[in-house]
């Protein structure tokens, strides 16, 4: 802003003095020499502030700019962007499949499994092999509870004088036949399956 007062401030003092001097000057022919001359020195006044625009270099400037946007360092940048939002976008695609996975084979197996066992599949979380590329499931988690019927918790009665009750006896006394039956139904070996208990 300031710079546009000086300008315009100093555009008013010349067409002063432009006026004073025609005004001096007695002869016609003088006029003539002096209002041209001052009529240019007034014109490179006028065009000052467009002079002094495009005096900043522009073609320095514009290289710069284009050297940051196309040199290997800014590619570079770019690059390792759009591979980090890819990776991210894979990821959660990858973490969504494994969840619906997780939801539909656990929709398949829990009423057979609750019919069978007594227990109720509540989750299933598939571990994945760590390479990015592969579809190998490295390991399988089964979470289970008792199952319950209208919201009512049916628990075991253990009847044993010798031993306090442990309501997980049940559960471990089941547990390698319900590993087998998951890992069969699962097609997988029963090393890779673990059923964890969520009652006690």
């Amino acid at each position: 802003m300031r710079i546009i007062i000086d300008w315009l401030t100093n555009i008013i003092i010349l067409m002063i003095i432009m006026m004073i001097v025609m005004m001096i000057l007695p002869d016609k022919k003088m006029k003539r020499y002096a209002q041209f001359s001052l009529s240019i020195i007034f014109l490179f006044y006028f065009i000052q502030p467009i002079v002094q625009l495009f005096n900043m270099n522009i073609q320095t400037d514009a290289s710069k700019l284009i050297d940051s946007l196309f040199s290997q360092n800014g590619s570079e940048n770019i690059e390792q962007t759009i591979n980090l939002q890819k990776k991210d976008i894979q990821a959660s695609t990858h973490a969504y499949v494994i969840e619906e996975l997780g939801n539909q084979v656990k929709t398949e197996l829990e009423d057979e499994f609750a019919s069978l066992y007594g227990f109720r599949i509540t989750q299933i979380t598939f571990d994945h092999v760590s390479d990015e590329l592969s579809t190998e499931l490295a390991n399988v988690s089964v979470y289970v509870e008792e199952e319950t019927f209208n919201n009512i918790h049916i628990k075991p009665v253990w009847i044993n004088t010798e031993e306090p009750g442990n309501e997980s006896t049940y559960f471990h006394e089941n547990y390698q036949a319900m590993q087998q039956w998951l890992s069969q139904a699962l097609e997988m070996e029963h090393e890779q399956l673990t059923i964890y208990w969520e009652g006690g």
